[in-house]
């Protein structure tokens, strides 16, 4: 049936892969699936300069003065593989590779790193769009004629956040600076790379786009927090009070890592040639717990928050989420924070409910430590 409204099951989404961080590729290139996508969503702000003058009312001029950037959100559900994570902006690491050594930060070999984006559209409303890319087979030539195209080229990581809650499964969600974008109806098995050559400040000798894919993860191992095996790891805070080391009654974790970027700009061309990262990046945790009781701090007979000024400590803190497949294969996915520094904390309670904890602590980010993920999928 053809299309009347656009629906989810419609579209796929596709990156490419590249050779190196650029995203701008003078050759060809083939794709991966992005896997497990909940939802997405851009906008685009055009930037105009009001000009007036005297002995007039109204304006002179409403100019458009910058390339306008495009602002990109990704959602999706990780996997213990970490296969949109590690195929795009992040350094992942297989689990237990790397025994008695830390597994290099997040950030480390990619900060200079981008892509694109390709959310590809079949033109019939009753197709599901990931059947095309299934029944054709990794590396085979799929003729996606007369589907539709809306692409996001240089795309820049500036957010990435993991939410997790008792009751709800994991999410991660994303936020991209992208110097491109174009909406197009597919004429073959391929069209041109939205990519710009951010230094010459146009696409010329950019390479065709492929459609079909080397990898995928169309059935994922969906990772839940209350698996037998999935812990939050995290240690008792200085200043006493709830307790967070060993046994707790933690109901909610979210991760957030903001890439704060500088876009540079130069005369003679439209777009930003660099979107660099300002290091370190801030990294932040929140936690939300019941409150079981009260501690004692490690460095006090009565947990007083007096001394804190002097002797501040840090804190490592660990999630991991753990999977058997019906196989007895473990699928297993770790995120690693270091050094942590308590932001702020508080208690509350109210006539006939549970008395609640919740705490935030930040840490930095650079190439050598802050933030490491490590996985491994029993597939």
């Amino acid at each position: 049936m053809a299309r009347n409204v656009l629906k989810t099951n419609n579209t796929i989404v596709l990156v490419p892969i590249l050779s190196s961080a650029s995203a701008f590729q003078t050759t060809p290139t083939e794709a991966n699936v992005y896997s497990v996508v909940q939802g997405s969503s851009f906008e685009v702000a055009l930037p105009h300069d009001q000009l007036k003058q005297v002995g007039t009312q109204g304006l002179v001029g409403n100019e458009l003065i910058a390339q306008p950037d495009i602002n990109l959100q990704i959602s999706y559900l990780p996997e213990p593989s970490f296969f949109n994570d590690k195929k795009t902006f992040f350094s992942v690491y297989p689990a237990g590779s790397t025994a008695g050594y830390h597994n290099p930060s997040v950030l480390s070999g990619k900060l200079e790193q981008a892509t694109n984006f390709y959310f590809l559209s079949s033109p019939y409303e009753s197709e599901d769009a990931q059947k095309t890319f299934t029944t054709s087979g990794s590396c085979a030539s799929i003729d996606l004629n007369g589907w539709e195209c809306v692409a996001f080229g240089n795309c820049h990581l500036t957010n990435y956040s993991l939410n997790y809650s008792v009751g709800a499964l994991p999410e991660v969600s994303t936020s991209m600076i992208c110097s491109n974008m174009k909406f197009e109806q597919i004429t073959g098995k391929d069209l041109q790379s939205v990519a710009i050559n951010l230094d010459s400040g146009n696409n010329k000798e950019v390479g065709n786009q492929k459609f079909y894919y080397q990898e995928a993860v169309f059935s994922p191992m969906i990772l839940n927090p209350t698996s037998t095996g999935s812990v939050v790891t995290m240690e008792n805070l200085q200043v006493g009070g709830q307790p967070l080391g060993g046994v707790h009654c933690i109901q909610s974790v979210s991760l957030d890592v903001s890439l704060n970027r500088m876009s540079s700009y130069g005369l003679g061309n439209d777009y930003a040639y660099n979107r660099e990262i300002q290091l370190p990046a801030n990294g932040s945790v929140a936690v939300s717990s019941l409150v079981s009781g009260f501690e004692y701090g490690p460095n006090s007979l009565t947990g007083f928050i007096s001394g804190i000024l002097n002797n501040e400590e840090s804190y490592d803190f660990e999630f991991l989420f753990k999977k058997t497949n019906s196989a007895g294969g473990d699928g297993v996915a770790r995120y690693t924070v270091e050094d942590a520094k308590l932001a702020a904390y508080s208690y509350s309670t109210v006539v006939n409910d549970v008395m609640l904890f919740d705490a935030s602590f930040t840490f930095e980010i650079t190439e050598e430590k802050g933030l490491r993920m490590s996985g491994a999928s029993p597939y």
